[in-house]
């Protein structure tokens, strides 16, 4: 029998047990917005492997018990199996359970869990379920078709069915309307029968470091540590891209860069402009960023001359990074060619100069970091670097986090800008102990 297997010995914060094991009221629909290391992913997966093994808890039935596992992408499902699930299942005696690495199903018990991926959501359909899960509702409920058209349907069959919708809130709006996890987050307000809200944060997991956690939280700018740390909904993708950013704080008269210490170039390749931006970092926390080059109708080679031109004294004690794009050939260059090639050889450089990702970061990512860096460290512009200044206050996000482009505003040198930043404090949030002063 089921009920006469041992109790595994799980753990679970306050949090983790008020969400999946509360003494009353566990109605149709939970909203659960978190911030980062709140320990949903691994509470979830405790307790789905509970609820296999064990039938007598109040508010699920008796029998076969079925539960779908809503992720991202199908590589998390792989990872977070190996991570939260396998380590607790080798401890089990393994009659109890069987893994499907193929068809990514999990029998444990008298429970049936299948894990889905939102890249695959035509694997979604077709199937009832008891319980459903979706641990990134930030991510995954952007797209209202899911969720209306598969996730809905699948509760019908169990009238006692629920829907768990929980992780990091991602904004209150999406380029269709009001986001959907914002939506049911609403609606949970004010419905208090057949909704429940739990939220909970890392300040709510006693398994974490709090320290680290509070460093993390210290590194990121206001507005996003509330959505990240704190699980706010919060409109980070309203309109302007570096809302931390303020001639006040970041902009400064003149700067005369130390011939002692190396610059930092960060190049973007267009034919008209050309540009690149060129700052130097003086300690840990401060950079300056003093000069702007745009040459319309221009060539690499052409910036080259001029960054020779300008800054003899350096060269040697140069290194470069900016457009990733930079690393395939283009037709802008003649040959068997790339744009870092070129600026290496006529600039006199080695490869450890080149501080170049293989992809540019996308623009959410950038946004995060960006705002981080500026409400956070010491990030100072000249006053004479006028058009990437002009960048920085124009651009824009839609309500999707993307960066609002076009022939009126090509932002060549805000790109530069956000190259820079990558490479100078690319782990600024994940490693914040490196940045104490």
């Amino acid at each position: 029998m089921v009920s006469s297997i041992p109790r595994v010995p799980f753990k679970y914060s306050d949090v983790q047990t008020l969400l999946f094991f509360p003494d009353s009221h566990f109605p149709k629909y939970t909203i659960a917005p978190k911030g980062r290391r709140g320990g949903l992913t691994k509470g979830a997966a405790n307790a789905f492997m509970e609820y296999g093994l064990f039938e007598d808890f109040w508010f699920l039935p008796k029998g076969p018990l079925y539960i779908l596992w809503g992720e991202t992408v199908s590589a998390n499902i792989d990872k977070y199996f190996e991570r939260y699930f396998y380590p607790e299942l080798r401890k089990m005696d393994p009659s109890q359970w069987n893994w499907k690495q193929q068809d990514r199903v999990l029998k444990i018990g008298r429970a049936t869990i299948d894990f889905r991926s939102a890249d695959r959501p035509e694997n979604w359909e077709g199937l009832a379920y008891n319980i459903i899960f979706i641990g990134e509702a930030g991510i995954i409920l952007t797209d209202n078709y899911l969720f209306d058209n598969v996730v809905m349907p699948m509760l019908m069959d169990y009238p006692d069915s629920k829907l768990i919708v929980a992780g990091t809130p991602k904004g209150k709006r999406t380029k269709k309307g009001v986001h959907k996890y914002f939506e049911l987050y609403q609606k949970a307000q004010h419905d208090k029968e057949n909704y429940r809200v739990v939220k909970f944060t890392g300040r709510d997991n006693p398994f974490i470091d709090r320290k680290e956690l509070e460093n993390i939280a210290a590194a990121l700018d206001e507005t996003t540590r509330r959505q990240e740390i704190d699980g706010e909904f919060c409109d980070i993708t309203e309109s302007k891209f570096l809302y931390a950013f303020t001639d006040e704080k970041h902009v400064i008269p003149t700067y005369t860069p130390n011939p002692h210490l190396p610059l930092l170039i960060s190049f973007d390749f267009n034919k008209s402009p050309m540009t690149a931006i060129i700052g130097q970092s003086v300690d840990i926390l401060t950079s300056y960023i003093f000069d702007e080059i745009e040459i319309n109708n221009g060539s690499t080679p052409e910036v080259c001359d001029l960054i020779k031109e300008r800054y003899k004294k350096w060269m040697g004690n140069l290194d470069i990074t900016g457009d990733a794009t930079g690393h395939n050939r283009s037709a802008l260059i003649r040959g068997n060619l790339n744009h870092y090639r070129i600026i290496k050889e006529a600039l006199e450089l080695y490869d450890r100069n080149i501080l170049v990702e293989r992809t540019n970061p996308a623009h959410r990512d950038s946004q995060i970091l960006c705002n981080s860096v500026l409400q956070n460290a010491k990030v100072l512009i000249t006053e004479n670097c006028t058009r990437l200044i002009n960048d920085l206050h124009t651009a824009n996000v839609d309500h999707e986090g993307e960066l609002v482009k076009n022939a009126q505003m090509p932002l060549h040198l805000f790109d530069g800008f956000r190259y820079f930043i990558h490479a100078r404090y690319g782990d600024f949030i994940s490693s914040p102990r490196k940045y104490q002063p």
